[in-house]
Formats: structure tokens, C-alpha cells, sequence
């Protein structure tokens, strides 16, 4: 019971456990590291490198022929932690890289004009099971109206940003789902940028200029609000600066302040897990296997940071992870869909296309919907 729980918190030995296991010596530290898979941790050097090797008499190599996925080729893995591009761009063209992915949509229109590139390289562009978003953070009394983020939707241009930003490697969502899947929405009509229909929004839900600087304000909870908001993330993450940039000038038409914050990543995590935003662009993975939208979308789960949830789409969430009919359990997550585009927490962006650099060197270079987007394991040397 709670009770239980309680002691079991206050107690100093599970506290003390749960720091070591938390701790980087236990999820970085060879002795630690184990797993069943084909490889074992060499080296862990924070924010240089990874080192794998692969393991004598792996218990998988008895059963590759059977199920390629355990197959698993390379001696040794090294994975380089470059968060400069500019630098990862050098050492792929000097070769002290093989793959490299994730690059920047302009960088990768560049290699695909460098014939020396294209004959060094498989430049690839991949389906992506993953999406862009901007979250709202919905416990802030300026965003609390669906009205408001509606509004915000429509001055985010999504068409420019694939064709401007993205060299269109990517396609428009509509939702929380990846558009590959059997039961994503798409009779959901992709929200069109129109500032005019915005400001009427914004006048609508009484955001109006009363003092005259240009920017929108309210009485809320008794107290005069301004529309000043921050947009938050990743350093370092460039198309969601240049998307931050865009939408800067397409509030500030409307009568809305956004400013721009970028954020190392372990920063920028512990200010959305504690509210501290505003805005926040960032990107969701997805797996081959039908979505469980508790973790993100469901009002009980902590996971749910950004505000989000109601009883009627914490039912349905509850009803698709119980529901074993395929067609019924497809229909409740376009319901769920249908509900989520109507509130508006996220501005759906764009579901991306993964962009791959790997030497011509390597046979069995497959690529893959699933990050990072190759099958590293699979690599042989041509």
C-alpha cells in the first residue's frame, strides 16, 4: 500500500541503491554493462566515444541462418560522438568516419552535389519512424486555451519548413502517430498556415494589445498577463533553431513575444520533466509495434510533462492497450487522434526522412525505417 511505499522511500539502504544504480559507473562501466546481445562495452569516454566488441561464442551465431537479425558481422564498433558538423562532415570526407547519420537537410543537399562524395559514399534517404513537434506546455494559464495554440498552429508555416528547411525529406503529420502506420488518421486535414484566421483566434479567446508595446496581454487568474513566451531546445539540433526562428517572426506579426533558448540536452530534458517551458521543440522515435500511447499521452504518467490528458482520452488509451481486435483497436486510435488534433498540446510538424552517409566500402549497407536508420551488425567489408 501507500504506506509501504512511503517507508520504502524514506529508507536509506533503497536510497542509497538507487543512487548506485542510477549512478554512471553502473549504466557506463564495462563491469556493469552485460546484455545477451552479440557485443560487450570496451570503453565509455563521455562525449567522445563508445567502443563495442564483439563477443567469443555469442549464443546468437548458432542461430543467424535462421533469424538474420542476430547476425552480426563487425569485430569491433566504434561510435564517434561529434556534435559539431562541420567537424563530422570533415572526418567522413577524410575517412576517419564510415556512416554518419542525421545530417542536416542542407548539408546532405551538399553531399549529394559533390561527386566525389557520391563515389565515396551510399548517400541515402530513409523512412524515418519518427516526428517533429512543438509541445505546449499546457499548465501555463497563456496556453490553456485550445483557442490560443490553435492560433499558434497557424502561424507555423509546416509547408515552408519541408520545402525551405527540410529540402522536402520530409512529409506533414497530423497527429501523434507515424503516417506508415495502418491506423494513422488521415482524414485529419493538415492545419494551414493563416495568420488572419489566427489573430481571430488569439481576439476570440481576449488576447488583445491593451497597452500599446505590440504585444498581446489578458487578465488571467486576476493578474495582467503578456503573451511572452520561450521556445526551448536542443543545442545544437539546427532545423529546430531556423523552425524557432520562423515561427519568432510569424508570432511577432500576430502579437505574440517568442524567444528563442537553446539547451544542452540533459538540461533541456530536466526543464520540460519540471515544466519549465513554454514551447518545446523536439522529436519522438517510434518502433515497428503497434504505439502504447500511455507513457506520453496518458494524464497519470509522468511522462505526460506537458499538461496533457482527459478522462475521455485516458479511456481510450486504456481501451487500445486492452483491445486484442485489430480493426476495433484501429478505429479507437483514430478516435484518439480525432481528439488530440481537436485540444491541439503539440504542433505537428513533419515526420522526417533519415539522411545516410555510409562508405562504399561496406556490403549489406541496408538501410531501415528504424533509428539510426542502418544495420550496422549486418556491414561487410565489400
Amino acid at each position: 500500500g501507500t504506506d509501504h511505499i512511503d517507508e520504502l522511500k524514506a529508507s536509506p539502504a533503497v536510497r542509497d541503491f538507487a543512487e548506485f544504480f542510477n549512478s554512471d559507473s553502473v549504466s557506463r562501466s564495462p563491469q556493469y554493462v552485460q546484455g545477451a546481445g552479440p557485443y560487450r562495452l570496451v570503453e565509455w569516454v563521455t562525449g567522445d566515444r563508445i567502443v563495442l566488441e564483439r563477443k567469443q561464442d555469442w549464443w546468437g551465431d548458432r542461430l543467424s541462418d535462421e533469424y538474420p537479425q542476430l547476425i552480426a558481422n563487425p569485430d569491433r564498433i566504434t561510435y564517434r560522438i561529434i556534435t559539431n558538423e562541420p567537424t563530422a562532415i570533415a572526418q567522413l570526407k577524410s575517412g576517419d568516419i564510415d556512416v554518419m547519420s542525421d545530417i542536416t537537410p542542407a548539408t546532405f543537399d551538399k553531399l549529394l552535389q559533390s561527386k566525389m562524395m557520391r563515389d565515396s559514399f551510399k548517400l541515402v534517404t530513409a523512412p524515418s519512424l519518427a516526428y517533429n513537434f512543438v509541445g505546449f506546455n499546457m499548465r501555463d494559464p497563456r496556453l490553456r486555451d485550445a483557442r490560443v495554440r490553435r492560433a499558434m498552429a497557424h502561424l507555423t508555416d509546416v509547408s515552408t519548413i519541408i520545402s525551405r528547411l527540410m529540402y522536402d525529406m520530409a512529409e506533414p503529420i497530423v497527429g501523434p502517430f507515424h503516417p506508415s502506420k495502418r491506423y494513422y488518421n488521415d482524414t485529419l486535414a493538415p492545419i494551414e498556415y493563416a495568420p488572419a484566421r489566427a489573430i481571430e483566434l488569439l481576439e476570440q479567446a481576449g488576447w488583445r494589445d491593451t497597452d500599446g508595446d505590440g504585444v498581446r496581454d489578458k487578465v488571467v487568474d486576476g493578474e495582467q498577463v503578456a503573451m511572452e513566451l520561450t521556445y526551448k531546445y536542443r543545442t545544437g539540433a539546427e532545423v529546430r533553431r531556423q523552425i524557432g526562428e520562423l515561427m519568432r517572426a510569424s508570432f511577432k506579426q500576430a502579437g505574440i513575444a517568442l524567444e528563442l533558448i537553446e539547451l544542452e540536452s540533459n538540461k533541456l530534458s530536466q526543464e520540460r520533466r519540471e515544466g519549465n517551458f513554454h514551447l518545446y521543440s523536439s522529436m519522438w522515435t517510434k518502433q515497428p509495434a503497434p504505439d502504447d500511447p500511455r507513457q506520453l499521452w496518458h494524464s497519470t504518467m509522468i511522462a505526460s510533462d506537458f499538461g496533457y490528458g482527459t478522462p475521455e482520452t485516458d479511456a481510450l488509451i486504456d481501451d487500445i492497450r486492452s483491445e486484442l481486435d485489430e480493426t476495433r483497436r484501429n478505429d479507437l486510435y483514430r478516435q484518439l487522434q480525432e481528439i488530440i488534433y481537436r485540444d491541439q498540446p503539440y504542433i505537428f510538424l513533419f515526420a522526417p526522412k533519415e539522411r545516410i552517409a555510409i562508405h562504399r566500402r561496406f556490403g549489406n549497407a541496408d538501410v531501415t525505417a528504424v533509428r539510426p536508420g542502418y544495420l550496422e551488425r549486418r556491414f561487410t567489408f565489400e
